[in-house]
């Protein structure tokens, strides 16, 4: 049984480095917070700790994951008036 093939598509570093990939990720983003805001703004949340948690490996970058922690807060606190505002259905199938 070999290990080399691949069942899944992983994005290599230079498919993720490329900024038509990145405006692509993040227009579909962009349409989950707008349809599901709930779920949505909490893949915005873990987009976010994922690109602070890089920038802070990095040195000279820690007004950008400053910036970007803010983004984060503000990303919970959408999830959380999602959560509380948003309609919720209540049909039984």
């Amino acid at each position: 049984m070999s290990t080399e093939g691949h069942t899944a598509h992983t994005p290599s570093r230079e498919t993720l480095s490329d900024p038509a990939s990145q405006a692509f990720l993040a227009l579909r983003t962009g349409v989950a917070v707008a349809l599901i805001p709930r779920y949505g703004a909490l893949l915005v949340a873990a987009w976010l700790a994922g690109i602070i948690l890089n920038l802070l490996t990095l040195s000279g970058f820690y007004d950008v994951a400053l910036r970007d922690f803010g983004l984060l807060v503000a990303a919970l606190a959408l999830a959380r008036l999602a959560a509380k505002y948003a309609p919720v259905s209540t049909e039984k199938k």
